[in-house]
């Protein structure tokens, strides 16, 4: 399709865009004050939410959630207003949400699984940090900063780590998981770090 600007992102002592997430027919742009929602079709700005300082995003069904370092906040799409607020127990490295349930790693081994009220449902543990998460349908995949990829069953907690060709390289990578039939991407920095998750059918 053709290509979109999206204009006014951010007020102008507040340019940088810290993170960016698609939803059907929008767009949500956070910068460091402010998430904002726009129609993708023809860039038009639909809704504001004043959240406060923003690190990352998630969307889920008719919520936004946001996060400031251990802090994560629900938000009403519609109606731009608060629902619920949470913290957790390091701050939030990466968040995912999906068949309304919210995924969170902050700076350690574990994933933290919550339903969208932010009451705990179950822990995904890991052998090191985690610094990114997706989730899709039944399954979670993280990312590490020791280079290892792993994907687990949330419904079981069954987890198995995934590799292409005995080793990752620098750059993204797509893995095929033969049981599950997802595909992941995966992106490392120049130390081997997985940085970057994705999953998909």
């Amino acid at each position: 399709g053709p290509l979109r600007t999206f204009h006014d992102v951010h007020d102008v002592m507040d340019k940088q865009v810290c993170s960016v997430v698609v939803s059907g027919n929008y767009l949500f742009s956070a910068s460091h004050n402010t998430v904002k929602m726009w129609a993708i079709d023809d860039s038009t700005k639909v809704q504001s939410f004043n959240t406060g300082a923003v690190s990352l995003l998630a969307l889920s069904g008719e919520s936004l959630f946001t996060c400031s370092r251990n802090k994560v906040t629900q938000w009403s799409i519609e109606t731009g207003n608060m629902l619920n607020t949470f913290t957790t127990p390091g701050d939030v490295q990466g968040i995912a949400a999906d068949a309304g349930f919210l995924f969170t790693a902050h700076g350690s081994s574990t994933i933290e699984v919550r339903d969208e009220a932010g009451e705990h449902v179950t822990s995904l543990e890991h052998k090191c940090d985690i610094l990114s998460i997706a989730v899709l349908q039944d399954h979670a995949v993280a990312g590490c900063a020791d280079g290892t990829v792993t994907l687990w069953s949330v419904a079981t907690g069954d987890k198995r780590d995934l590799t292409v060709d005995g080793a990752l390289q620098t750059g993204v990578t797509i893995i095929h998981d033969s049981v599950s039939q997802l595909d992941v991407s995966v992106a490392l920095d120049a130390e081997k770090q997985v940085v970057s998750v994705a999953l998909s059918l």
